[in-house]
């Protein structure tokens, strides 16, 4: 018994020592497995941050593409709108006054109008060889021969002028303008918040209007520009209209030829102006500016067509212009002094016995803003036998005042 006893023991303890051996061997075995898998664990987690880094670098870059590619699309969108405002411009003019004339015959002669009003189109393409500009809008504005009250009290708004100007290539020095045209004839402007005066002038009243036509223009230089143009029908028909003898004579088509440019730093411009089977206009315009003074000269030749050498006692009429305008600070005084010697041409004024027109006009103007003015006006006209007041006596000589306030954006 003792001896089995001591043999269960010794086997025992074999098995225990084995077990011991062989969880040690397995224990040594794990411990190895498990700083493997740290190591594994460990390089994962530095891919992992790898990883992490570059899609913090890619996500980065992508917002960054994002920004500069919402950045080159809003330079994108304000260079096409800056081009767009570049090659559209959109101006007005609006302008309103009370008139005051006497010798003006028996009807009334005093009046309150909006004298010019006036909406712009300018369309420039930076790339393309052509251009349009358009005016929408009218004047009443009267000139010193007017009765004021016979102006209307405001402008009917009609298609003013449409100019279609288009050239072989972009800054070409030749262009053909085809449309409803303003002359370049004269030199006060249809709407006369254009103009230094409120009033047109004696010499401006018989100046060419709008007419629908083509001109030719070449520019040699600064210095030396030419243009011709013809004109089919009139925007006022009845701008030029001559009763005699039971028949209507009236301006029919027209052509005008004209050199222009400027010289010694004076604006100048030479023109010619046929109305056909009516008046031949020449003239001539200068005009420069001295330190605060601005000064222009503008003189017109009529002569009137052959078949109504009959009608005139003389066939011509011959007048000027002068136009000072000085300027301090915000406050500008422009005077404009007339004179016209038309005979017995009846051109300006249907009097055989107005030989002669004197006219001054004196038009302080106060500039509220760089776009907005106030202005008065007072003229003194001299011509013989040219008027007559309330009771029908004929007289020589008008005084006109006027005032105006004005907004005008170009």
């Amino acid at each position: 018994m003792k001896r089995y006893t001591f043999v269960m023991v010794f086997l025992f303890s074999i098995i225990i020592s084995h077990f011991n051996v062989s969880y040690a061997t397995s224990f040594n075995n794990i411990n190895l497995q498990i700083k493997r898998l740290k190591q594994q664990i460990s390089l994962l987690q530095k891919e992992v941050s790898q990883l992490q880094h570059k899609l913090a670098l890619i996500s980065k870059q992508n917002k960054k593409s994002k920004a500069e590619r919402e950045t080159r699309e809003n330079l994108s969108t304000l260079n096409k709108l800056s081009s767009f405002i570049k090659e559209n411009h959109i101006g007005i003019g609006v302008s309103s006054g009370y008139f005051y004339a006497n010798n003006t015959g028996e009807s009334n002669k005093d009046k309150f109008m909006i004298t010019n009003f006036l909406l712009t189109w300018d369309f420039t393409p930076s790339e393309m060889p052509f251009s349009f500009s358009t005016g929408i809008g009218g004047t009443t504005t009267p000139s010193l021969l007017d009765n004021p009250y016979d102006s209307d009290a405001e402008p009917d708004i009609d298609i003013e002028y449409a100019d279609f100007t288009l050239s072989p290539e972009k800054d070409s020095p030749l262009s053909l303008e085809v449309g409803l045209l303003q002359p370049n004839a004269g030199y006060e402007d249809t709407y006369t918040f254009n103009n230094k005066n409120i009033t047109v002038g004696v010499l401006a009243s018989q100046q060419p209007y709008n007419a629908y036509g083509a001109r030719l223009n070449y520019s040699f230089s600064d210095s030396l520009n030419i243009y011709a143009g013809y004109y089919k029908d009139r925007k006022d028909s009845d701008e030029y209209v001559v009763d005699y003898d039971g028949k209507e004579f009236r301006g029919e088509n027209a052509w005008e030829a004209g050199i222009g440019g400027n010289l010694f730093n004076v604006d100048y411009t030479l023109y010619y102006y046929q109305l056909n089977n009516f008046r031949k206009l020449l003239g001539i315009t200068l005009d420069k500016t001295f330190d605060n003074v601005y000064a222009a000269l503008d003189v017109d030749y009529w002569n009137w067509d052959k078949r109504l050498n009959d009608y005139y006692g003389s066939k011509s009429s011959i007048g000027g212009a002068l136009y000072i305008s000085p300027t301090f600070g915000k406050f500008e005084f422009p005077l404009r002094l007339e004179y016209i010697h038309q005979g017995k041409s009846r051109i300006y004024i249907d009097s055989t016995d107005t030989d002669n027109i004197f006219a001054v006009t004196l038009t302080p103007t106060y500039h509220l803003t760089k776009n907005a003015y106030i202005r008065a006006e007072g003229s003194y006209i001299h011509a013989k036998d040219g008027f007559s007041n309330n009771s029908g006596d004929i007289k020589d000589n008008r005084y006109y005042l006027s005032s105006e306030v004005g907004l005008v954006f170009k």
